[in-house]
């Protein structure tokens, strides 16, 4: 992938496991693993979010506090912009069937920083 955020996420789901378990620190499966300095965080959406249909999408979120806790905003930029990845804290994955995110659910936050 040429464009910025396409390249980390791929980095983030390929090669770095693929390295790990080269290099004997994973644990022999590349598959869902995510870099050791990769955490994750749940939180609740800012607003409705919406995804093509039928595709796997990775969708990067910036991370506000409001009211004492986290919540994900969209960052809805192209993936060609580098910008749009310097202004991300993480990123959400929307599954093939998945479409609509609720505002207010709850998700999974992989996070960037």
């Amino acid at each position: 992938p040429g464009n910025p955020t396409s390249a980390l996420i791929s980095f983030n789901l390929f090669v770095a496991p693929l390295l790990r378990t080269i290099s004997g620190s994973g644990s022999g499966s590349i598959q869902n693993q995510q870099p050791k300095s990769s955490k994750n965080v749940n939180v609740k959406t800012a607003c409705r979010i919406f995804s093509e249909p039928g595709r796997n999408e990775y969708l990067l979120v910036k991370l506000v506090p409001e009211n004492g806790n986290l919540v994900a905003y969209p960052i809805l930029s192209g993936s060609g912009a580098i910008t749009t990845l310097a202004k991300a804290d993480g990123y959400i994955y929307m599954g093939k069937g998945r479409e609509i995110i609720e505002e207010g659910e709850e998700v999974e936050v992989k996070l960037l920083k």
